[in-house]
């Protein structure tokens, strides 16, 4: 659930996008943004205000909200909040498929993304075989078209998301990986210069 507070501004500038470095959040809005050619100023922390703000008025540990948009009057935290806000922002078509099969594929492989790996990156180096086995499974999907589904959709962001965070980790089990080196350049076409909008990673 995103945390949204409102402020006055009448200065017209482009949405901040805070991000937390190597962060697999922060590299789906960047990468979506990307995409739908949205002025954004990307900006990269370890904490965020925001986080602490609300912790303290909850009576709660740390939170770790990153990434934050800042746009215009009004801040928004979590993922799932700032990706749906960048896909309508703008005049750019969204990504969103039309049909509901295609639909369907697109949230199953955004849910077992979200379920069944984004745990396991907590620890890469730890589950590196539980990780090896899910893209093995994503890689054996990308043998039947050039995307995830039949065509390009979010769970194309998300997982590129998930490989560039995996792969600044480890690259031995990315080796047998067949098929995502043709599903990468199809990225690049829809993405030019993607690596290059992630940087730099530090603040």
């Amino acid at each position: 659930m995103g945390f949204f507070s409102r402020k006055r501004s009448n200065k017209k500038q482009p949405p901040k996008l805070i991000c937390k470095p190597n962060d697999i959040n922060s590299f789906k809005c960047i990468l979506l943004a990307a995409h739908r050619n949205l002025d954004l100023d990307i900006s990269w922390s370890e904490a965020s205000a925001l986080d602490s703000n609300l912790s303290n008025s909850l009576d709660l540990e740390e939170t770790d909200s990153l990434p934050i948009i800042e746009d215009r009057n009004i801040t928004m935290s979590r993922a799932e909040a700032l990706l749906g806000y960048l896909n309508i922002k703008g005049g750019a078509p969204a990504v969103h498929p039309r049909k509901a099969r295609i639909l369907a594929q697109q949230n199953y492989w955004i849910e077992l993304l979200d379920d069944k790996l984004e745990p396991l990156l907590l620890d890469i180096e730890g589950n590196k075989d539980a990780i090896s086995t899910i893209l093995a499974a994503v890689d054996k999907q990308l043998s039947i078209g050039p995307f995830i589904v039949s065509e390009f959709t979010l769970a194309d962001i998300h997982w590129l998301a998930a490989y560039l965070v995996i792969e600044e980790k480890i690259n031995d089990c990315l080796t047998p990986l067949i098929h995502f080196s043709a599903w990468l350049k199809h990225m690049q076409d829809k993405i030019p210069n993607y690596a290059e909008k992630l940087q730099p990673h530090t603040a």
